[in-house]
């Protein structure tokens, strides 16, 4: 915002300088392009909204944006009385209103109660470039809520849920509103802000007092603060208290407000009077205002005090007076202005991408021979640890699940031994080869157990096509009967035919691939309730989200199958009956597939708790550190040991002396040592979860680690050779929870790749380069050649570079010295974020 310093020091408030930048006062709608359609949900339907227009009068040097409700009466009396709220709508009407032609916008009315916080920030957007200022972006990026350009494009307002007092500082352009005023609405919402309306966080609205505070201080150009006068004091008080009076407040309040402006600033308190006035729509214009300002003697009784009574009625308290000192040095603050210092002394903490370590994942965590063959399997692939660990886990569950479940405590309260684990990996990082060599002894298993029942498969599959064509027989036969006591025979011979006819016979399977949740309902019901998905591809993630059911994210069967839950399913023709379904998933897939997925998939899978029961492994990428003539090869007795156990596994069986209604999985238990340990667990990382703890964000996925250590626990116990009837030893328990411990990291790093957007992956393209440039400083249009096939328009750059902002990774823009034409734009880059500093 411009200022006119020849003014005296108490019209440094006043808008009179910026009303000289207004455009043309014969515009009759918004600059910005409107999308009434973005704006959320929850503000829509409140009954806030009215129309406006611009209006001007003789002595306006630019329209104003007059606001009337949709019955076409000014909005006018007191704001949030019953007559104002009852003639308010909500935004559907008002855009019908709009749409007949004689309104400029919508807007939504503050009122007193209605929990919304408006922030106003002005003047924000470079005229030149386009581009926000770092204040501005900075308190976007720190309040996280809906946002959106206003209509005249050179500023944008801030919805936040809240509750605060009204301050603002004219200098730096901040207006922070609740309870009263109106905002106007265009529905252009800011690029890489939310689409929601969210709290306000207590220390940003703090921050944001404080930086308003700064702004009644220091000039626009940050230069130091000089001692305030009395009449820069009196003025800052005046404003202060007019912010709580309505200036449609009635005409003897509206003149012994001029009149107490006029006792407590003499003449220079004009264009505070005249500037909110402006607000009102009686406003009379500049020039019969300026007629009724000399019209006021003094000594009629009324003084600044008059004013200030006025506005404390409506809630103001006085401000606290300015005390002079020396200025702080200059630093970077969240929602102040950067003097960053070129040695990174006075930058803020860089907060970079993708920085979240993931610890490996110890082969030596595995029982005996698992864990010996999962460090020689990554040896000779030369692949993460991590990826052979969740691997030959999932291994354990396809072998044992519906035959084993834990009970820690030996009550009504079980984990069964199903597990369901995803490797994130890039292609080329021989998931394939390591998933096809754990697996080869299922693969030898399911062949040898097809080969063995082949002929019996034939011989049943003989008798049921006989059994199906004999009663198609009888059943011609029963309709051309016209003897109702022989067509009775053939329908009992039907019956018992039916009856006799097996069940048809399959060869068992322990596990699929590409499947549709309706097929996997069916191979579920087919293998007695147990099955399992491997695959080194993402695609069931895309099959589940709905990719054959019409866009609908279907999920149920799976989340049925990780808890035993029983699964009934009547759709058309189809029926699924399954009483305790077990599934396994062991997934490889590549990290794109993952933040591809549609959002409305990603709401659903979290939402539903999908990705809270997946175990994930974001290993480190061993691409590009390969020996490409190395060969290792696994002993045959190495081998030959790990096929054995893995067909064990396979050939264990449930319980053969439960009882009818009784489930058959072998109960294991915790010994008192390892229960001690497990409960310990489970309330660390309850605690964690707690409102401000470390895993707050996660708590879904949280929610089900200490069930999911229980599984891990009986898989390790049973794989490691122990007996159903022992219970889990304490070293089970701790290799059990070490590993859930380390996953969390793992867990961490993909909620944060799952959650980035568009614009962050722009971003993270824009840091590679200024990385791999390592200079403290770069040329907006260096950056653009090198990326112009990404960044085909300077908008999308731009949205990159100002999420590389809110991350402190850089400061700007800057104006470069012109050489003719227009001046460069350029940033700086924080070393401390060039030093790996974290």
């Amino acid at each position: 915002m411009n200022q006119d310093k020849e003014k005296a020091a108490c019209e440094l408030g006043s808008t009179e300088a910026a009303l000289k930048n207004s455009r043309s006062n014969n515009r009759q709608s918004s600059e910005v392009a409107q999308d009434f359609s973005a704006i959320p949900g929850d503000l829509a339907s409140r009954q806030q909204w009215l129309v406006w227009r611009f209006e001007s009068k003789p002595g306006d040097k630019k329209p104003r944006k007059i606001p009337y409700y949709c019955n076409g009466k000014r909005r006018t009396g007191e704001q949030g009385a019953e007559s104002d709220r009852a003639a308010l709508v909500d935004l559907a009407t008002a855009r019908a209103a709009m749409a007949k032609g004689k309104y400029s916008g919508v807007g939504m009315a503050l009122l007193p109660g209605d929990g919304l916080v408006g922030i106003d920030l002005d003047a924000m957007i470079d005229p030149d470039t386009g581009e926000m200022c770092e204040r501005g972006g900075a308190i976007i990026a720190a309040c996280g809520s809906y946002t959106e350009f206003s209509p005249s494009g050179k500023g944008v307002h801030i919805i936040c849920s809240g509750t605060t007092d009204t301050f603002k500082s004219n200098e730096i352009g901040v207006e922070v509103f609740c309870g009263r005023q109106y905002f106007t609405f265009t529905g252009h919402r800011y690029p890489a802000t939310p689409g929601t309306v969210n709290p306000l966080p207590e220390k940003v609205l703090k921050r944001l007092k404080a930086t308003v505070d700064g702004g009644r201080k220091r000039a626009v150009d940050n230069k130091p603060a000089t001692a305030p006068t009395p009449a820069q004091e009196g003025c800052a008080k005046v404003e202060s208290a007019l912010a709580y009076v309505s200036p449609d407040c009635g005409n003897d309040d509206w003149v012994k407000a001029g009149m107490a402006i006029q006792a407590e600033l003499g003449e220079a308190g004009f264009s505070v009077w005249n500037t909110w006035s402006m607000k009102s729509d009686k406003y009379p214009g500049e020039a019969e205002l300026r007629q009724r300002w000399k019209s006021f003697k003094p000594g009629a009784g009324i003084t600044g005090a008059t004013l200030f009574k006025l506005a404390m009625g409506a809630g103001w308290r006085a401000p606290r007076p300015v005390h002079t000192q020396a200025p702080p040095a200059a630093r970077s603050s969240i929602l102040g202005d950067s003097g960053a210092a070129a040695d990174g002394g006075n930058w803020d903490k860089p907060l970079p991408f993708n920085r979240i370590e993931t610890p490996e994942l110890p082969t030596d965590l595995l029982p005996g021979v698992f864990g010996e063959y999962a460090a020689a399997l990554s040896e000779a692939l030369q692949t993460p640890p991590t990826m052979a660990v969740l691997f030959t886990l999932s291994v354990f569950g396809l072998a044992l699940q519906r035959k084993f479940k834990v009970s820690p405590f030996g009550d009504d309260y079980s984990e069964p031994v199903c597990i369901w684990t995803v490797i994130l990996a890039d292609s080329g990082e021989r998931k394939s080869a390591l998933i096809q060599r754990l697996l080869k002894p299922v693969l030898l298993k399911e062949a040898k157990l097809a080969d063995q029942m082949r002929t019996e498969i034939v011989e049943r599959d003989t008798l049921r096509k006989i059994s199906q064509r004999r009663a198609e027989k009888l059943q011609a036969d029963a309709a051309k009967e016209d003897s109702a006591v022989r067509r009775g025979e053939l329908v009992r011979e039907i019956t018992d035919l039916a009856e006799q006819t097996p069940d048809e016979l399959r060869p068992p399977r322990f596990f699929t691939g590409d499947v549709t949740p309706e097929r996997l309902q069916g191979m579920l019901v087919e293998h007695d309730g147990r099955m399992a998905v491997m695959s080194d591809e993402g695609g069931i993630f895309a099959v589940l989200a709905g990719l054959y059911s019409g866009g609908e994210s279907v999920v149920d069967v799976a989340l049925q199958s990780y808890s035993g839950s029983a699964v009934r399913v009547d759709r058309g023709s189809r029926t699924a009956v399954i009483d305790r379904p077990a599934l396994t998933f062991g997934l490889g897939m590549q990290p794109g597939l993952l933040q591809d997925m549609a959002p409305a998939a990603k709401r659903k899978f979290r939402s539903s708790g999908t990705f809270a029961r997946f175990f994930f492994g974001l290993p480190a990428s061993r691409i590009g550190r390969r020996d490409m003539g190395r060969r290792v090869t696994i002993s045959t007795d190495l081998e030959a040991r790990y096929r054995g156990e893995v067909l064990r596994l396979l050939e264990l069986g449930p319980r053969t002396d439960a009882a009818e209604g009784e489930d058959d999985e072998h109960v294991l238990l915790l010994s008192d040592v390892a229960r001690d340990l497990w409960v310990k667990f489970a309330q660390k990382i309850e605690n964690e979860q707690a409102e401000g703890g470390p895993l707050e964000s996660m708590r879904d996925w949280c929610a089900k680690l200490p069930g999911g250590a229980l599984r891990v626990a009986g898989l390790f116990h049973v794989a490691g050779h122990g007996k159903p009837a022992e219970a889990i030893s304490e070293d089970t328990m701790k290799r059990a929870v070490g590993l859930c411990l380390r996953l969390i990291r793992h867990a961490q790093a993909v909620f944060d790749l799952i959650g980035a957007d568009p614009a962050t992956d722009d971003a993270k393209v824009c840091w590679r380069w200024i990385e791999r440039k390592g200079e403290p400083e770069f040329l907006r249009s260096d950056l653009h050649r090198a990326h112009h096939t990404r960044f085909d328009k300077i908008d999308r750059l731009v949205v990159a570079l100002e999420t590389l902002k809110t991350r402190n990774l850089i400061t700007g823009p800057h104006k470069g010295t012109a050489t003719g034409g227009r001046p460069p734009i350029y940033y700086l880059v924080n070393p401390l974020a060039m030093k790996g500093a974290e």
